[in-house]
Parts: structure tokens; sequence; C-alpha cells
């Protein structure tokens, strides 16, 4: 799909194919917490993407959602970043999420095949590659603002310890009311 505009039926679709979706609509608690680190790769060949799984889920998942959006919106230098945030992702759990991708439309059809070749030794690839950056200043600004805004209206429910989480998480709220008035 290109252009600018993502229809809401897509962006559903983004948000239930992302390995957080069940933790964003849950209570957060230990066991919910539990569910979501099981998700995580025990080979660590991309530690700080397991960091950032493991430790900032809301940072995690816009990030997510913004590559997502990248590639719909045919900027196909977001494949890298996309592939180091599966390889997060344990395999079944990667697995899934490409065929939710598949299933939804969401990518197109030479993207998905790209994404299912993934394998141990291409990643080792990509991450020594790490120094090679394609993303435009553009891009950098607009994922950041997103971090700070919640464009996604992620529902973070746990203690918000970073600035990020705490913006974000005033302006889901600022949503809700504005929604129910």
């Amino acid at each position: 799909m290109k252009g600018n505009y993502i229809s809401k039926q897509i962006s559903k679709c983004i948000k239930r194919s992302s390995p957080l979706y069940e933790y964003w609509n849950s209570e957060q608690n230990s066991n919910d917490e539990k569910n979501r680190l099981a998700k995580i790769n025990s080979e660590e060949i991309y530690k700080p993407g397991l960091l950032l799984y493991r430790e900032e889920p809301y940072k995690w998942e816009i990030l997510y959602q913004c590559i997502i959006r990248e590639l719909i919106l045919d900027k196909t230098h977001s494949t890298r970043a996309l592939k180091k945030m599966l390889f997060t992702l344990n395999s079944a759990c990667r697995s899934q999420l490409i065929n939710s991708l598949e299933e939804n439309d969401i990518l197109i059809k030479d993207i998905i095949e790209d994404l299912k070749q993934l394998s141990t030794e291409k990643m080792q690839v990509i991450v020594n590659k790490n120094n090679e950056n394609s993303y435009s200043i553009w891009t950098f600004l607009r994922i950041l603002i997103c971090i700070f805004t919640n464009p996604f209206d992620l529902h973070i429910k746990k203690e918000k310890v970073r600035i990020y989480e705490k913006t974000g998480s005033l302006i889901y709220s600022i949503k809700q009311v504005t929604n129910n008035i």
C-alpha cells in the first residue's frame, strides 16, 4: 500500500500482529509480565533489542508500529530494523508475527518472504552492519515524537518510570477523557 494514509482497519491489524498486543490489553501484572518475557529469543544475538523488549516494552511497541507503517508506506530501508526487532523474539513468536503480517496483507509479499528467510546466520550479518545508518533525520524525528506522544494508544498500567512513558500515558488519558465527552 503506497501513500501517506493507513486505514483504521490496517492500524487494528498492525496492533493485533504485535507480540505485545495481549500485554497491552491485560492487567500488566506479574503473570502478564512473565508471558511477555517468555517471548524473548534466548540466543541473545542482538542484545540492544532484547534489552529494549525486556526493559522498555512501550518503546519497543512504538518502534514496531512505526517500522511497520514505514514499510507499508514503501520505505523499504526499514526492513533491516524490523529484522532486528523480530530477532528479539523466540522463533515461535517470530513465525506467528510474520504469519499475522502475511494473513492480514499488511506487508507486501517480497518483504514477507525476506522475513521468512531470517536465520541466525543472516541475523549475525545484519547485527554486524549496525553502523550503517539508512534512516533519515525525518524518520528519527517521527519515531521520537511517537515515543513521547503515544499515537497508537498504548495503555501503560504499570508504574511510569521514564519521561516518555509519563507523557505517552498522559496523552492516552487525555484522549480517553475527550473520547468520552
